[in-house]
């Protein structure tokens, strides 16, 4: 349907709208890394020292035991509880 091109492009709109929303009522500073599109349908992401994945977050919680039984844990849930 659309290539890696046209997603990153819409992709790229969106963000620069939703970033500087977010940083106006956040008062936060976000971090943009760089994508660099080698085909239709691959690409490399920069990775970014000194972060931690979501997967990562998600199973150090399920590790400790830190979600409620029969719910999901989120990422909220996790900034609030450690």
């Amino acid at each position: 349907m659309f290539g890696l091109n046209s997603e990153f492009g819409v992709f790229y709109l969106i963000s620069l709208a939703f970033v500087s929303t977010l940083m106006y009522l956040l008062h936060c500073i976000i971090n943009s890394y760089r994508v660099l599109v080698t085909s239709d349908n691959s690409g490399l992401i920069e990775t970014i020292q000194n972060s931690i994945s979501i997967h990562s977050i998600k199973k150090y919680a399920y590790a400790k035991k830190l979600n409620e039984k029969g719910f999901m844990f989120t990422l909220f849930d996790y900034f609030v509880k450690v």
